[in-house]
């Protein structure tokens, strides 16, 4: 019995700094179809601790190029902070930027993703603290945008050798349809 109560409160103590994870959130792109889309995003987090926020962008799911942004801002020292650990599209990691502000030294965070390829479903993982303020404050706000422009694939060097051999054989018979 000492046993399953030690190992219960044990469990509890781990459950309580586990970070907060929610359901998948589904953004839709909106723009003009075969044209340029975009996507917003503004989440607030109103508990201290870790989170991990994962959001599925919707609208277009085939080969794009892709350029983003978040950031971060504090309202005022004393107040809560949060600090994103990662920014990540479909696995590509967003560079990051602090910068001073309000005597914070990473009071606002700036993350950006340059102009990349990808092919298929986008899926968007932001991870971070949010960190209660010296007033008692926990709330913390971050915001996204991104940019989505559908693309043709480039073939493949294996296509171009089918198309070659394809002209080769039609070049054939017309030849030979030409000396029978």
């Amino acid at each position: 019995m000492k046993t399953s109560i030690a190992a219960s409160v044990a469990l509890a103590a781990l459950f309580t700094g586990a970070a907060q994870a929610s359901t998948p959130i589904v953004v839709d792109l909106i723009g003009s179809t075969g044209g340029t889309l975009s996507a917003g995003i503004s989440h607030t987090i109103s508990t201290a601790g870790s989170f991990e926020d994962i959001y599925t962008l919707t609208g277009y799911n085939g080969p794009s190029s892709v350029n983003g942004a978040l950031s971060t801002l504090i309202l005022n020292s004393g107040s809560s902070d949060i600090d994103i650990s990662s920014v990540t599209l479909n696995g590509a990691s967003f560079s990051q930027s602090l910068i001073a502000y309000r005597g914070n030294p990473d009071g606002r965070e700036l993350y950006a993703l340059p102009a990349s390829s990808f092919n298929g479903a986008l899926t968007l993982v932001v991870k971070g603290t949010l960190v209660a303020g010296h007033n008692g404050s926990s709330v913390g706000t971050y915001s996204a945008s991104f940019r989505v422009t559908p693309t043709s694939p480039v073939p493949e060097p294996q296509t171009y050798a089918l198309f070659a051999a394809g002209l080769a054989a039609v070049a054939f018979v017309a030849r030979r349809r030409r000396s029978a």
